[in-house]
């Protein structure tokens, strides 16, 4: 589903890419070490970390915390519910953007609502929506 994300973007006309390398590796996978790997890739390239808000709430609890704001730009997405202004203030959290994502869907609503037989065509892309169809995915 995430290539098919990829295409949906990249059909927008933006540049998206999905990468495999983290399952690849032997051990725990840490977000530092993408970030590490990715910058080798394309040396030069502005890198956008895309982190949800309870994630971002955590971050400083990863490994090399500090580092990842050296590596790439932190774009975190909150929702309305959430109070981001706690977020700018607090000198523990890493420097990032915030966006209100006013979106009030996640993928647990998804599955919940494939699981109970109703549409998510609202809420996915076409592709995603027919490649969890026909694969039978979250019923129950």
């Amino acid at each position: 589903m995430a290539g098919l994300l990829i295409q949906e973007i990249n059909a927008a006309g933006a540049f998206a890419e999905i990468s495999d390398w983290e399952l690849r590796q032997t051990g725990p996978s840490y977000t530092i070490d993408l970030l590490r790997h990715v910058a080798e890739l394309y040396p030069g390239d502005e890198l956008v970390l895309l982190v949800g808000e309870d994630s971002y709430r955590q971050m400083s609890q990863w490994k090399s915390a500090t580092e990842i704001p050296k590596h790439c730009t932190i774009a975190v997405f909150g929702r309305s519910a959430c109070a981001c202004a706690d977020l700018l203030v607090s000198d523990h959290l890493v420097p990032a953007l915030h966006y209100d994502f006013d979106m009030p869907v996640s993928a647990t609503e998804v599955r919940r609502l494939v699981a109970a037989g109703q549409s998510i065509t609202h809420l996915v892309p076409p592709s995603i929506s027919v490649y969890i169809s026909a694969h039978g995915l979250y019923r129950s």
